[in-house]
């Protein structure tokens, strides 16, 4: 729902609830039996041996084993048997690392609740855990306090909130409790009279009823928001393909076999540029420079495209090397799911077929490509910003 468009009055009926007086005790302990603890959910964790041991249970990683096997024991081949493990070994090993890795950035992101928020319950103030927060309660916000759930502001004063862990902006936002009746969907760092979940107060004080908890707020979304490219292809051919009919499941064969390809490899760099551009975009808005430009009469659109975004692009490039690098990994498993005959696909045969050459022909291509890539970033950051070239 759209609470930034609804007011304090609207919130507060829509919640059951009354901004001066907050929920009753009996009423609260009823919503937290129906919504559940305020909490990011996780997954029991597991041992690293056993995360090991799952990343060998993989269809292609056990046809690599019993490839592997098949050359070794029946074969004779113990040289192509050892280097088939030595890769499938290695593989399960990166996955260990990436998937240790991806629990340890939900732990930091739980960290950012705080473990006890004020809240006005019955007409008093008092400090109850921060799990146990529901849709209705009214929370107090002071300087360094920590959001623990999502809020519809109805008092600001002076309310400055840091939300750089959600919308990566390096400055503290200021909040406001007035109503928002922009047409269209606002972008998170312009719902000004909302106060996220994980955010940071770091000047002023307020009050706001809550509108989400758990996995239902922005920093929830986030905490589930790890999309392979292959999953969301597959939901792409299910909707697009399977129930709609209206592109192919796969193939080249005509201008529409390359929509669902490019939207599941392209989605979610699109989403990474599009937030470093508004962040650097913000930043650099708001530098001396920007205020000159606009002192001097300059037009508008002059002072964004011309000076604000070109010294935004250094940071954009950066990213976008390093995400077009990351497209020829994620090409691999891609072209399998559409069945495209590209490089990715003839890579993976080649290493069911052991055409050793081939795989190594494909593993120079794509180096000599990472290395052009960052050869092409490399210049771009002397076009973008002239002090930084080489003599």
């Amino acid at each position: 729902m759209d609470w930034y468009r609804k007011s304090v009055d609207e919130t507060a009926r829509a919640l059951g609830t009354e901004a001066a007086v907050g929920l009753t005790g009996a009423e609260a302990a009823a919503r937290l039996e129906k919504h559940g603890p305020n909490a990011l959910k996780q997954a029991k964790k597991r041992a690293l041996w056993q995360m090991y041991l799952a990343q060998l249970k993989d269809v292609m990683v056990l046809v690599l084993l019993a490839a592997a096997l098949i050359s070794g024991v029946l074969l004779g081949e113990w040289v192509d048997a050892g280097i088939i493990l030595l890769v499938v070994l290695l593989n399960a090993l990166l996955g260990v690392i990436q998937e240790n890795r991806a629990e340890k950035s939900l732990e930091a992101l739980k960290k950012l609740s705080s473990p006890h928020a004020k809240v006005r319950r019955d007409g008093e103030i008092s400090s109850v855990p921060a799990a146990d927060l529901v849709p209705g309660d009214v929370v107090l916000l002071e300087a360094g306090d920590y959001v623990s759930a999502d809020l519809r502001l109805t008092v600001s004063a002076g309310l400055r909130v840091d939300e750089s862990a959600l919308t990566g902006e390096s400055e503290p936002v200021e909040k406001h409790a007035e109503t928002l009746a922009q047409e269209g969907d606002l972008p998170l760092g312009d719902r000004t009279n909302l106060a996220f979940s994980g955010s940071l107060v770091t000047y002023g004080r307020g009050e706001g009823i809550v509108v989400a908890t758990g996995m239902d707020t922005q920093l929830g979304a986030i905490a589930g928001i790890s999309l392979p490219n292959f999953w969301l292809g597959l939901q792409l051919m299910q909707i697009f393909a399977v129930n709609l009919r209206i592109l192919p499941t796969g193939g080249l064969e005509s201008w529409k076999g390359y929509i669902l390809p490019s939207i599941a490899m392209g989605a979610g760099i699109m989403c990474i540029l599009a937030r470093v551009t508004r962040s650097s975009m913000i930043e650099n808005l708001g530098k001396d420079y920007i205020r000159t430009a606009r002192a001097k009469g300059l037009p508008e659109h002059r002072v964004i495209m011309r000076h604000a975004f070109k010294n935004s692009l250094i940071q954009v490039v950066t990213i976008l090397g390093l995400q077009i690098g990351g497209l020829l990994s994620g090409s691999v498993i891609t072209e399998n799911i559409f069945s495209i005959p590209g490089m990715g696909r003839l890579l993976v045969d080649s290493i069911s077929f052991r055409d050793y050459p081939v795989i190594q022909g494909l593993l120079m291509i794509f180096a000599l490509q990472y290395v052009l890539i960052n050869l092409v970033v490399d210049v771009l950051y002397g076009v973008i910003n002239p002090k930084i070239r080489l003599d």
